[in-house]
Parts: C-alpha cells; structure tokens; sequence
C-alpha cells in the first residue's frame, strides 16, 4: 500500500502539470475569496464558476462591500450559474463577517462552518488553502476518485493524508479534482485516459485484470 500511495501521488502530479485546468478561482491567497468561490462552486461546475468569479470579486472584492450589496445586481452577475439564491448566501455570509469577525475569515472550523451555506467541504477548503492548515478537502469527488482507486472501504481522509504531501497540498487537492471532472467522471469514467488507471481497483475489475 505504501508503495501505491507514493506512486498514485507521483502519478496525479505528472497528469496535473500537464491537463490541470487554468481556473480563475485557484492559487488564490485570500481566504475571502477562497470562501466565495466555495460557495459558489457548490453543486455547480467550474466552467460555470470561471465565467463569473472574475467580475464578482471585481466589483464585490471585500466582505464589506458584498455585505452591502444590491440584491437584484448582484443576481445578474451570478445568472450564469442558474442558481441565483447563491446571491443571499454571499451577503448573509458577507454580513455575518462584517457583525461578526470584524469583515475577518474566521480561522477556526467551527466557526466557519456556522456561516450561512458553509459546509465541512468549504470551511476544509479555507483553512487547507486559505490558512495554511493540514487539514484534508473532502467532497464527492474526492470520495468517488479515492474509492475507485483504493476501495470504498477505504478511510479516505488518512489516504488524502497518507498521500497528499504538505508542500504541493493545493497542487496535489485540484489534480484530484480535475481527475475527477475530467477523467474519472461519476457516469462513463474514462479510464483510458487515466494516468493511475493500472493501479485502480475500479479499473482492474472492470477490465478483468
């Protein structure tokens, strides 16, 4: 297992140098912005996300403005998505930072996950990428990419921990996302396509291997 863990790691971060994905709302330093693009990126694809994030933090670059926010503008923006209650969320988020945190990300999880539409899956995503923290980012397409490799019996937090390597966490986190969206999908997974494939439990059963 050893062995499997160091190669999967090695393997995802070849593939991701080469087909991750160029998104607006990665690399990001600010936690504020890390946590509206949580929020928005909820049950809605990247593609979707990447076509507004830009001109939202643009207009709406603090917590303090998005607090204030006109309701109607801030829809418009976000009608890409096609979920526009998205927009009450940011605010109620935003307003709760302003009276709260002092316009502050706060720094603890059980704080975080307090905040209005704030999950495990976000608050992990702020302190892991926001903060610095080892904390692992699980959601379900982490769960479906980890358990197709390893087994779903397998505790998927100590694997993300076991192979996730602390100095290339956020490079390491978004090469099992984009595997996830664009190779291991959660109908017709393209395992010949897949850089791990001839170490994934998944694919050995399927191709009686």
């Amino acid at each position: 297992m050893v062995n499997l863990v160091v190669s999967t790691a090695s393997k995802l971060l070849d593939w991701f140098e080469v087909n991750g994905r160029d998104l607006p709302f990665r690399w990001l330093a600010d936690p504020f912005r890390i946590l509206v693009a949580g929020v928005l990126l909820r049950q809605t694809k990247a593609a979707q996300v990447a076509s507004v994030f830009p001109r939202l933090v643009e207009i709406y670059p603090t917590s303090r403005l998005l607090a204030n926010a006109n309701i109607e503008s801030l829809k418009a923006i976000l009608k890409p998505l096609g979920i526009t209650s998205r927009a009450l969320s940011l605010v109620k988020i935003s307003q709760t930072l302003e009276t709260n945190y002092e316009g502050k990300v706060p720094r603890k999880y059980d704080e975080l996950v307090k905040l209005p539409g704030v999950g495990d899956y976000i608050a992990s995503c702020v302190l892991a990428l926001g903060y610095g923290n080892a904390i692992p980012m699980i959601d379900v397409n982490v769960t479906r990419v980890f358990s197709r490799i390893f087994g779903a019996e397998k505790d998927i937090r100590g694997l993300y921990f076991s192979i996730c390597s602390r100095n290339a966490l956020e490079s390491f986190h978004y090469a099992v996302l984009d595997l996830g969206d664009l190779v291991c999908k959660h109908s017709n997974p393209k395992c010949d396509l897949c850089p791990i494939a001839e170490d994934c439990s998944y694919y050995t059963a399927i191709s009686g291997l």
